[in-house]
């Protein structure tokens, strides 16, 4: 490429150079006051940045230590459902009868304590014909007139109906 010459064009120079020292010299201050300021700028947004990642690695930190103590309430909380949850299965499997093995409810098949204290539905005292009723586990014999319903496990087997309606 060709290279292009540019005429030289003098630089205007005031007549005293009192006058044009003074001028370089607030020039130079000048520069420097922009140039310190600047720095000072700078240093200050550094500053604030620092402080602003110290903030948020301790807002992190918070979040972190809160997040392992949810973990740990969720965690006691599955545990506490599922001893529940096994509880419940245990009462729900005990709740049947003898006779038929069928789980109790509060309609039909009401509970009603054996003389051997095992339990029989409300439907297979009904149906004893000889008046009789045998029992499976143990095999002894009990009066269907005299048997008394088990208040207490129909109380309960309501409570389960109505946790299970809702």
């Amino acid at each position: 490429m060709k290279s292009v010459k540019r005429p030289k064009v003098d630089i205007f120079r005031p007549p005293l150079q009192t006058y044009a020292n003074q001028i370089e010299n607030i020039t130079k201050k000048s520069f420097s006051d922009v140039l310190f300021e600047d720095i000072k700028d700078y240093r200050r947004h550094i500053y604030e940045s620092d402080c602003r990642a110290a903030e948020m690695r301790q807002e992190i930190e918070k979040l972190k230590q809160q997040a392992l103590v949810s973990e740990a309430m969720i965690k006691s909380q599955q545990k506490t459902a599922k001893k529940q949850k096994e509880s419940t299965a245990k009462l729900y499997t005990s709740m049947t009868c003898v006779v038929c093995l069928k789980h109790f409810d509060s309609v039909e098949r009401l509970p009603f304590f054996l003389s051997c204290c095992h339990m029989v539905c409300e439907a297979c005292k009904d149906k004893a014909d000889d008046e009789t009723i045998a029992c499976r586990i143990c095999g002894i014999t009990s009066e269907a007139k005299t048997l008394q319903a088990h208040q207490i496990l129909l109380d309960v087997i309501r409570g389960l109906e109505n946790l299970i309606l809702q």
